[in-house]
């Protein structure tokens, strides 16, 4: 929405962002409107996503063993921070699995990824703007879905953030600049809408380095994130929030 004190190249910019808005982009799959049902009549997905995470989980066990030889058996990681809070967090499998077999309601892991981010966030700076209303929405649409015996998405209740730069409906999208500060967008992104239709939970926007052209992430209009490993260190960029 253009304001009465956004500069002249302010109005320019968000006015060719509505231009861009307008365009015909083919077929869109708005995320609000989209229902389940779609999904119990399908066949199942062909991808596997367990076998992904498993594939990935041995991977990075590799890389962590390497990791220990190389500083030594015994040796301290360098540096410390709020990441270790979060070494028990379940992973995506496993939430989509608990959510998929009723073992975890939706609704309850919005709460809990909305909680996670009012308590660490104020340290690292990671995320710009919760969305605690779209999230509960995006619960509310799955918890109902499954209620009806509808066979839910494949990230059906994953909590998810999006980076700043990309669009969200009706959510603040800054790209980390003054020149965009408080520019809420009409529509939501393909990628947010697909995340959606898949069933992920929409709970913020991470902070990220202006307009995403610099890999330090410290460049932002919000303010840089701060590493959770070591918050002497940057996160780096332009995913800073994300990272």
């Amino acid at each position: 929405m253009l304001r009465s004190d956004h500069s002249p190249a302010q109005r320019t910019l968000i006015e060719a962002i509505r231009r861009i808005e307008t365009l015909p982009v083919g077929p869109s799959e708005p995320a609000l409107s989209y229902r389940l049902q779609s999904w119990a009549a399908a066949s199942a997905a062909s991808f596997d996503l367990e076998a992904s995470a498993a594939a990935s989980a041995a991977a990075s066990a590799v890389a962590s063993a390497a990791e220990t030889v190389d500083r030594g058996e015994g040796s301290e990681s360098p540096g410390s921070g709020p990441a270790e809070a979060g070494r028990t967090a379940d992973s995506v499998v496993e939430t989509a699995r608990q959510v998929r077999e009723g073992e975890a309601d939706p609704r309850q892991v919005a709460g809990q990824a909305l909680a996670r981010i009012a308590a660490l966030n104020p340290l690292l700076n990671a995320v710009v703007v919760a969305t605690p209303d779209r999230a509960h929405s995006d619960a509310d649409t799955i918890a109902d879905g499954l209620q009806a015996g509808e066979r839910p998405a494949p990230l059906a209740g994953v909590p998810i953030l999006h980076k700043d730069i990309i669009c969200t409906r009706g959510i603040p999208t800054s790209a980390g600049s003054e020149l965009l500060r408080g520019y809420v967008p009409a529509s939501d992104a393909a990628v947010v809408a697909r995340l959606a239709n898949a069933g992920t939970l929409l709970v913020g926007k991470t902070n990220t380095h202006e307009f995403a052209t610099g890999t330090t992430g410290t460049v932002s209009c919000f303010g840089p994130a701060l590493n959770p490993w070591d918050m002497q260190r940057i996160t780096g960029g332009s995913s800073s929030g994300s990272a």
